[in-house]
């Protein structure tokens, strides 16, 4: 999950042109014919499988996947662009996300025939775009209380938190790991020469939930990170080897842009919970956020 502060963002003429420039979010606010201006908040379900992260490709806009969502609201009016889409031979398609009450209406959504793509307008303004059908009716579903959202931990919770109350914050990023995820950061550690370096690898597979969260902070950005472990005893271990034999740093080649970002890291723990503080810089923000 992804958690964008538009508002904040747009303000900043180097950080708009690289959400518009290669993200899945320029690809959404494209098809919605939404400018970054009208936009308070975003927030982005992807899946960090293989599929996504293989099929990426630099300077192209990325179609949300198949089983991603993104939910924008703003100052723009969701009602026009929802019916915008009939215009376009989109297909209209009415839809029950309601649990209880037999006589509600529930909602409708708009297909496009052939990607599969669905737009839908969130209760209380704002809308939804889906890679398909059924993520789209996922998210319908939590909205319109017929289903619960994922199991609240206290990494999501704390990040979700922050953004929401943090004003500073511009971008927040939960993962929560999958086979798929482990077999892609082990997958390739050819690079990697330390034997710290390589025990932080191994650890991937005791690893259960991780999130990022980017503030300014004075002239650059603080960015502050989160491991969430599957015991204290492994957040211990873990914290430990990111501060001894160069630590997190050792995981980069000597001429990485990023590696400042990992040689200035401090380390603490809280429980299962290891939390990770570095700065970054202008250009290290703006890479970031192309990524996706």
């Amino acid at each position: 999950m992804f958690w964008m502060n538009a508002a904040q963002i747009s303000q900043d003429s180097d950080l708009r042109a690289s959400v518009l420039e290669n993200s899945t979010v320029g690809h959404c606010l494209n098809l919605l014919s939404l400018d970054l201006a009208e936009i308070d908040r975003i927030v982005l379900f992807m899946p960090f499988d293989k599929a996504w992260v293989n099929g990426t490709k630099l300077i192209v806009p990325q179609a949300l996947p198949k089983n991603g969502a993104i939910i924008i609201t703003g100052s723009f009016d969701a009602k026009t662009a929802y019916q915008g889409f009939k215009a376009k031979g989109w297909k209209e398609i009415s839809y029950s996300n309601k649990k209880l009450l037999w006589w509600s209406k529930g909602t409708s959504y708009y297909c496009d025939p052939k990607s599969g793509a669905c737009i839908a307008q969130l209760p209380g303004g704002g809308l939804i775009a889906g890679g398909s059908e059924g993520a789209t009716k996922n998210v319908l579903d939590v909205a319109g209380g017929k289903a619960q959202s994922f199991a609240i931990s206290p990494t999501f919770e704390r990040l979700s938190q922050d953004f929401n109350f943090d004003k500073t914050r511009l971008l927040s990023l939960y993962v929560l790991i999958t086979p798929d995820m482990r077999a892609i950061v082990k997958s390739d550690t050819s690079a990697i020469k330390s034997s710290t370096g390589k025990a932080a690898i191994g650890y991937i597979d005791y690893l259960e939930e991780t999130g990022l969260s980017v503030a300014r902070s004075g002239n650059g950005f603080g960015i502050e990170g989160y491991l969430g472990m599957d015991s204290e005893s492994n957040s211990l271990i873990v914290s430990s080897i990111f501060q001894i034999g160069g630590g997190l740093a050792s995981l980069l080649p000597p001429n990485d842009p990023n590696r400042s970002i990992l040689e200035n890291l401090s380390v603490s723990r809280q429980g299962k919970l290891v939390m990770l503080q570095s700065n970054l810089t202008r250009r290290q923000l703006q890479n970031l956020m192309r990524y996706k």
